[in-house]
């Protein structure tokens, strides 16, 4: 598995690679004992071991270099036994998304470029994903340029907020995510020339299925049941009893945002529903964002709002969002039933009055 890997082009002592994190002659170093050379399918790279970009609960993720393209990847190594199912399994949704799906319908999805399994010396088998550098992720983002959300921090939480809006969008376009938060997201290193969002890719299909037609057998059966996924926080309150929909997503989505506005991290699930419940029920929670969190975490799954719709309110597209135009008819519509038993009672009255003067 380890090769020599040599650079098509020299570079200057300190030039560093394009996402900034490595020094290019430091990767190149073939005497420095931390740079790790390793071919995965056809792509020659190197990183350097013991510095991660990422952790999860089934693999580590490294900053890897390219020297042939001179550009930088993400390399996800998982070597647990209990994890090979979930890589196994990312692995396959983002292969059937390179080959089904065109590239302007999952431009805020991460690229996979290559998956490889191999069996180490020790007969231990190891999974290999090489996939384009996304940048940091939107948890970390969020903690070095807002920390705190004030009035005039609100603006650039909502670009952040657009930004998920639209990676979520495009991958409900064909399945459910199953695992959305701020740590799934990563901010793309060049950002695009709208000023309204931040742009950011979604990452992590271990927990995912996909939708529609022509989906191999393999991808689409429902989302394992609650006690597999106990430790996914965000989780709706329909996984376990009910068939699960992208309202799931939409749920942890909605969580995500208030977790975003106020700074809260939860201890577990319950105190999540709670916490939601008692958002709902309090009618100080009025503004723009506000109104997503509410809208997202609707107990009835029917209540809760489609992604497009959601990214339609957060671009001024629409006012209301569907439930808010049922409850405001509804309230109407109470309103309407007061005022003419308020009629018919007054209407009797001036009869009575009437009545009891002539005699």
């Amino acid at each position: 598995m380890a090769q020599k890997v040599e650079s098509n082009q020299a570079s200057t002592s300190q030039e560093t690679c394009e996402c900034g994190l490595s020094i290019i002659a430091e990767l190149m170093d073939e005497n420095d004992e931390e740079n790790i050379r390793v071919t995965i399918g056809e792509v020659n790279l190197i990183y350097r071991a013991g510095v991660n970009i990422g952790f999860g609960g089934f693999a580590l993720i490294h900053h890897a270099y390219i020297p042939s393209e001179r550009k930088c990847a993400a390399l996800k190594i998982s070597k647990r036994n209990g994890s090979i199912e979930a890589i196994r399994r990312e692995a396959a949704i983002l292969q059937y998304v390179n080959e089904a799906i065109d590239d302007d319908d999952r431009s805020h999805i991460i690229k996979l470029l290559v998956y490889k399994e191999m069996v180490d010396t020790h007969q231990r088998e190891t999974l290999y994903l090489v996939m384009e550098f996304g940048g940091m992720n939107l948890r970390d983002y969020f903690n070095e340029r807002i920390k705190k959300v004030r009035d005039e921090e609100r603006i650039e939480l909502t670009k952040i907020i657009r930004g998920e809006a639209i990676a979520l969008e495009q991958f409900h376009k064909f399945g459910i995510h199953g695992d959305v938060k701020p740590e799934n997201f990563v901010v793309l290193i060049n950002q695009s020339l709208n000023s309204n969002v931040i742009d950011c890719k979604l990452i992590d299909f271990n927990y995912s299925v996909l939708t529609g037609q022509g989906i191999p057998d393999n991808l689409k059966h429902p989302i394992r049941r609650a006690e597999d996924i106990s430790f996914v926080l965000n989780k709706a309150p329909e996984i376990g009893r009910d068939e699960v929909t992208e309202k799931a997503d939409i749920w942890a989505f909605g969580v995500m945002v208030y977790q975003f506005m106020y700074d809260d991290q939860f201890n577990n699930v319950s105190e999540i529903y709670a916490k939601m419940k008692e958002y709902q029920l309090n009618s100080n929670y009025n503004g723009h964002l506000e109104r997503v969190i509410k809208a997202c975490t609707r107990e009835n799954i029917n209540e809760r709002p489609f992604m497009f719709e959601i990214l339609l309110f957060l671009n001024f597209e629409i006012e209301f969002f569907e439930y808010e135009m049922r409850l405001k008819n509804e309230k109407g519509h109470r309103e309407e039933k007061r005022k003419e038993k308020r009629s018919h009672r007054f209407s009797s009255w001036l009869t009575c009055f009437g009545f009891c003067r002539r005699n």
